[in-house]
């Protein structure tokens, strides 16, 4: 049978990655595939710079009364590459402080 592929984020340190997830019969079984912290912190930066880039593009290709020329492409998509930087940096520092503050509640005793 086909497997599918599922992404699970969790809190809980007991899931190993490429678990099998078994199903009722006739249904195709599912592998969990655990994300480390760094992983889903790059995931969200990442998803985070590619929509910062097309509100960025979009913005600006579509004017308010007239469209950008097309030769003015190349450079449009620098200056919205460059500005997008900012986003995907501020949510990579966000989603680091959550997992510090996470690891901060599990682990009290680190406290200092």
């Amino acid at each position: 049978m086909n497997e599918f592929r599922t992404a699970v984020v969790t809190k809980r340190a007991d899931v190993p990655s490429n678990a099998l997830a078994p199903t009722p019969i006739g249904s195709s079984d599912i592998v969990v595939v655990a994300l480390t912290p760094v992983r889903r912190i790059a995931v969200r930066a990442l998803r985070t710079y590619l929509m910062a880039l097309l509100g960025l593009l979009g913005a600006g290709a579509v004017g308010a009364y007239m469209p950008q020329p097309v030769t003015e492409f190349w450079p449009a998509l620098r200056a919205a590459a460059g500005m997008a930087l900012a986003p995907a940096i501020v949510s990579a520092l966000w989603n680091t402080l959550e997992l510090v503050q996470g690891l901060d509640d599990s682990h009290p005793e680190l406290r200092g």
